[in-house]
């Protein structure tokens, strides 16, 4: 993914921290949030951080101002390429970030099976 191609391992796990909560987001009734309500929520929240780097903030502040403003980059990229979609940056991520419910549920038909060794 280009969104995290650069990314330390701290700038990694703020980018993994923000994307699964905006996954797992339940909005109030009748109100879902689209890729335009993510992207001024997440600059707001970029120019916080980098106001506060300025004035001498911490390492995680400015590693938080980074990313924060790579996926306001990544919101607008998936817009554009969507644009028929509001919601195109928040499926991306729902792709990306969610697992199958089924996935640990349903093991292979071979699970219950001890491993088969062929000898000539």
């Amino acid at each position: 993914m280009r969104a995290v191609r650069d990314f330390s391992e701290r700038q990694s796990q703020v980018f993994l921290l923000i994307s699964t909560f905006l996954v797992k987001y339940e909005a109030p009734e009748l109100r879902a949030i689209n890729d335009r309500d993510v992207i001024e929520g997440l600059a707001a929240l970029a120019s916080t951080y980098e106001t506060s780097v300025q004035g001498g903030g911490s390492a995680f502040e400015g590693d938080a101002a980074v990313v924060l403003r790579r996926a306001v980059e990544t919101a607008r990229e998936a817009g554009a390429a969507e644009a028929a979609n509001p919601r195109a940056f928040l499926d991306f991520l729902t792709r990306v970030i969610m697992r199958r419910p089924d996935a640990d549920a349903a093991p292979g038909p071979d699970a219950g099976e001890a491993p088969r060794l062929i000898l000539p």
